[in-house]
């Protein structure tokens, strides 16, 4: 007959009282053995579903900054910032946000020259001129998304983000698309 795990607990509780789940190791009574050895199985299964569950602990305590600032500065990627303080990356990624470090993060990983360089605009002018030429030809949003390898959704987005609406062009022309 197999042993249920609520009346192990009962009778360990009657003999030796609730004090006696802090230290299971120490109960050597050969009538309770199989009772002792279910709740400790019972515990441990549940120690082990908590220690893999990623992130569980960063949402409770967050890190201390002064160590996410560290490994910032050290140059390490938001997967080895996630494994450090045992978490993903993209948690680790809000941690740095939430500290406001991502300016910093973006420094040590050579990307904010990137986006401040001068070849970067000259790619962003050139890309914002042929998209006002496609606009300025009638061209529609799909055709300029497939012309450029941009979804319509993007197309549209830039087009908001540089002025570049479409009013001028029905003004200019006379004609709505």
């Amino acid at each position: 007959m197999a042993l249920k795990f609520g009346k192990a607990v009962t009778m360990i509780v009657e003999r030796y009282g609730w004090s006696a789940f802090d230290n299971l190791s120490a109960i050597n009574d050969p009538d309770l053995g199989k009772d002792v050895e279910m709740v400790r199985k019972v515990r441990k299964k549940k120690d082990d579903i908590h220690a893999n569950k990623t992130g569980a602990n960063l949402r409770h305590a967050r890190p201390p900054r002064e160590k996410i600032e560290k490994m910032v500065d050290k140059g390490m990627t938001y997967a080895e910032i996630g494994e450090a303080i045992g978490s993903t990356p993209e948690a680790a990624s809000k941690t740095v946000r939430r500290y406001g470090l991502s300016e910093r993060y973006w420094f040590a990983h050579g990307m904010y020259n990137l986006i401040k360089s001068d070849p970067y605009r000259k790619l962003v002018e050139q890309r914002k001129a042929e998209l006002k030429s496609l606009i300025d030809h009638g061209a529609t949003d799909a055709a300029i998304g497939a012309e450029l390898g941009m979804t319509v959704s993007r197309v549209k987005y830039w087009i908001r983000e540089w002025n570049l609406g479409r009013r001028k062009h029905i003004i200019a022309t006379g004609r709505f698309r």
